[in-house]
């Protein structure tokens, strides 16, 4: 199935959304609302096919993105496809304080050693 634009507008904007508060959550100890948010976006990215011309590029559009949360969802999805730009984002990430830095610093640190998936 292919997305058509403003579906794949829409999906976007509930990824960016879904992301963000799940960080707010995840930052506020708020697990109840994390996990919420959490299966909300793994929702979210089934409905994108992450193979797709289109959906990569907005999704590599969102490695400049404000929040540092939404940044790094975007980057562990962009391993896929675009790994250069992803780590990039995940070392500038790793810089920032609190859980979201945290996360990067330790894929990337597991990744050093040859222990990640992708």
């Amino acid at each position: 199935m292919r997305n058509s634009r403003p579906d794949l507008d829409a999906l976007i904007e509930r990824y960016v959304d879904a992301a963000s508060k799940n960080g707010a959550a995840l930052e506020g100890s708020d697990s109840k609302k994390a996990t919420k948010e959490a299966r909300r976006l793994a929702k979210i990215k089934k409905s994108l096919n992450l193979k797709e011309k289109q959906v990569q590029a907005s999704i590599l559009n969102l490695l400049s993105h404000p929040n540092p949360w939404v940044r790094s969802v975007a980057a562990f999805d962009c391993l896929e496809f675009a790994d250069l730009e992803a780590v990039k984002a995940l070392k500038e990430i790793a810089e920032q304080p609190g859980f979201v830095g945290v996360g990067a610093e330790w894929y990337l640190r597991r990744r050093e050693q040859g222990r990640t998936a992708r």
